[in-house]
């Protein structure tokens, strides 16, 4: 590279009898090309990476960091994301500084706003931004619409569990659901404490296949059923034949899981029938 001419050169010395040959040859167009790929490739290797990313969660704070990563991390000097009443801004110190206005769209409606400040000049640096608001205006518009069934689901599993547990004489019952994934997968999971007219007790576990709303009104359907049959104080094993025999009709259920026990605090006896579902456990205190 010869600085005063912004040139690149192939030199080619060859000796001879008089000294020596030496040959240039401009390759300036041939450099900036193949920097031009290389800058394109490392361009479309971090948009690839940051949509696995995007793609990897349906947590809208946890879309807002990345999408603000990917921004700071080469392309600009800071970033402000616009969604509705919520603002995420990263790496914005001062006024004044030029800016990068992108809309975030999703199934033909814009869900918000990306400011880039301090964007990097250059036409394939503005189309990497492009393409990433593109991506990232469906990712976030995924994660309202799974917030909003999330929170649904959950309001409507929590309405069909006990509020509170009963407290027969001489039995204390304590329970305590934790949804798997950090509270992400709600819906189908319930379970029943009951006492019987004989000073019995009727204790039933069970999980409905699926998360969301649909499991949750599913789960309803199948604890509504099965409270029907068991309150009547039959044993655990018929119950859960009654409600074996007769799920097809009176349920639209694709699977479920159930344990039925009935505890006799007198005779200090568990009776239990399981449907696939997992045996309960003896804790010594």
């Amino acid at each position: 590279f010869y600085p005063p001419l912004e040139t690149w050169f192939d030199v080619r010395a060859t000796p001879t009898e008089d000294g020596w040959s030496v040959y240039f040859h401009d390759i300036s167009d041939r450099v900036r090309a193949e920097r031009e790929r290389e800058q394109a490739t490392g361009r479309l290797q971090i948009l690839s990476a940051a949509s696995a990313r995007l793609a990897g969660t349906l947590e809208v704070d946890e879309l807002l960091e990345i999408l603000a990563d990917v921004v700071l991390n080469g392309f600009g000097e800071g970033v402000v994301i616009e969604l509705g009443r919520t603002v995420h801004a990263a790496g914005v110190e001062a006024d004044g500084r030029p800016t990068l206005s992108l809309p975030l769209i999703s199934r033909g409606r814009q869900v918000g706003t990306m400011v880039v400040v301090g964007p990097i000049a250059g036409e394939l640096d503005r189309s990497v931004l492009e393409e990433l608001a593109a991506r990232a205006g469906v990712a976030l518009d995924n994660a309202g619409v799974y917030d909003v069934e999330r929170r649904l689901a959950l309001t409507l599993q929590r309405s069909l569990l006990p509020s509170e547990l009963p407290q027969p004489d001489g039995i204390e019952l304590a329970a305590r659901y934790l949804p798997g994934a950090g509270g992400r997968d709600v819906g189908g999971d319930f379970y029943i404490a009951h006492p019987l007219e004989d000073g019995r007790l009727l204790l039933v576990i069970g999980d409905v296949m699926g998360h969301g709303a649909q499991a949750a009104a599913r789960m309803g359907q199948l604890r509504a059923v099965l409270a029907a049959y068991a309150y009547d104080g039959d044993p655990p094993d018929r119950v859960l034949s009654h409600l074996s025999v007769r799920a097809r009709a009176l349920l639209d259920l694709p699977m479920a899981t159930v344990l039925a026990a009935v505890y006799d605090p007198q005779r200090r006896l568990l009776t239990f029938a399981l449907a696939g579902h997992l045996p309960p456990l003896l804790a010594p205190l």
